[in-house]
């Protein structure tokens, strides 16, 4: 707006020296200025709509992965989602370790019901009859919290806890040099509480 003001002046002053009576060179200094006014109006607008439109139309940036985020920089309600997640694997990880199991155990014939229900063929195998069994899945799991594991060992040791909340026959083991049961400082303390001892203690 400056520049523009000097601009009138230096032309004002040219149409003075050639002659142009001093009212109409008011009236034209007047009506300059209303119209760089004017102009100065229309460019601002027009700046802020192009700045609006730009930030309208940029992509937002990307969430960092919350797995590359240090636990200790994590909000309430990043933790609350990792442990849901957590939950839902270890859910999952059972439901296929139940699922081998069922696998493995079909198809073992029971000799004993076989030669009830074959009684009636004169102990001919006619009708085969197979175990049955309660599926209940057991885990044994090892977690490395060496130095070299230490950026996600907290990670690992929260879904071991999940995992051994879901899976009652679980014990849980974790090393650096020497191997520590786990099992029973987990099934007595709180996630957050038993990760941070098993931390702390190795």
């Amino acid at each position: 707006m400056q520049q523009m003001q000097e601009l009138i002046d230096q032309l004002l002053e040219q149409l003075r020296q050639m002659g142009m009576d001093a009212r109409s060179l008011e009236e034209l200094r007047e009506m300059l200025e209303q119209n760089a006014a004017g102009l100065s109006e229309q460019v601002s607008e027009y700046t802020g709509a192009s700045m609006a439109e730009r930030i309208a139309s940029r992509e937002p940036e990307p969430k960092p992965d919350l797995l590359d985020v240090p636990f200790t920089r994590l909000s309430d309600s990043e933790v609350d989602a990792i442990r849901d997640e957590i939950r839902r694997l270890a859910a999952r990880l059972r439901s296929r370790a139940a699922l081998r199991q069922r696998r493995a155990n079909a198809g073992t014939l029971d000799p004993r019901k076989m030669m009830r229900a074959n009684m009636r063929y004169d102990a001919v195998p006619m009708e085969l009859r197979f175990k049955t069994h309660h599926v209940k899945p057991a885990l044994v799991l090892i977690c490395d919290i060496s130095t070299s594991m230490r950026y996600c060992a907290e990670f690992l040791l929260t879904l071991i806890y999940e995992l051994q909340d879901q899976v009652a026959r679980t014990n849980s083991f974790v090393f650096i040099s020497d191997i520590v049961d786990i099992s029973m400082v987990f099934h007595e303390m709180q996630p957050q509480e038993a990760v941070a001892r098993v931390l702390i203690e190795n």
